[in-house]
């Protein structure tokens, strides 16, 4: 074992919470950022309903605003079997896919968030480029009406100190070594979208 003078820990200590006070800070900025766009789209509709009267048309009105809420690559209205859309969506049939598997999935959730809808809907892995990732709001709390948001998939390249999975022969020792047990490994990740920050939800 080798222990660090007090020095290095306290200067370690100091640094870290520099860092975590910043890291809350940012986080802290981003949630008033989706707020402040969440209220501009709510005013939007408010003073759209005075004029058109009708609040789904209202909703839509300004696509921009509508997708900026949360920052989606595109929307959707699924209200008493009508569906209306913004954006970069799936086909009207492959939305209505989606609801019927939120009804099935999840019966009675108000809000239902996923960056991994192919892992938890194989029979909607077509959909990759459109809606890898959703966000829905129910509508009626019956699984038939939804407000919906997309977001299309993200591939990541990660780089990690050795492979995780990579398994090990604790009886030979030539293979336990700094250089090749850690070497970098690459990892690309597919079918998943940017996940939905807890403020956007």
């Amino acid at each position: 074992p080798r222990r660090l003078p007090y020095e290095v820990r306290a200067a370690a200590g100091i640094l870290s919470e520099m860092v975590a006070t910043r890291l809350s800070a940012l986080e802290s900025l981003a949630a008033a950022q989706t707020e402040f766009l969440v209220r501009r789209l709510e005013q939007h509709v408010v003073d759209s309903l005075a004029t058109s009267g009708d609040w789904r048309n209202a909703l839509f009105s300004s696509p921009k605003l509508l997708l900026q809420a949360v920052d989606a690559s595109g929307a959707a209205l699924v209200h008493e079997g009508e569906v209306l859309t913004a954006g970069d969506v799936p086909s009207s049939g492959d939305i209505r896919g989606i609801v019927r598997w939120l009804g099935e999935q999840h019966p009675g959730d108000q809000v239902v968030s996923t960056h991994r809808l192919i892992a938890q809907a194989p029979g909607l892995s077509h959909l990759l480029t459109s809606a890898a990732g959703v966000l829905a709001i129910s509508l009626s709390g019956r699984g038939r009406d939804y407000l919906l948001w997309f977001r299309p998939q993200q591939t990541q390249t990660l780089r990690w100190g050795g492979d995780p999975r990579k398994p090990i022969d604790p009886n030979d020792p030539a293979h336990l070594s700094p250089r090749r047990s850690f070497a970098v490994w690459t990892e690309v990740t597919r079918g998943t979208s940017r996940p939905w920050t807890e403020a956007e939800e």
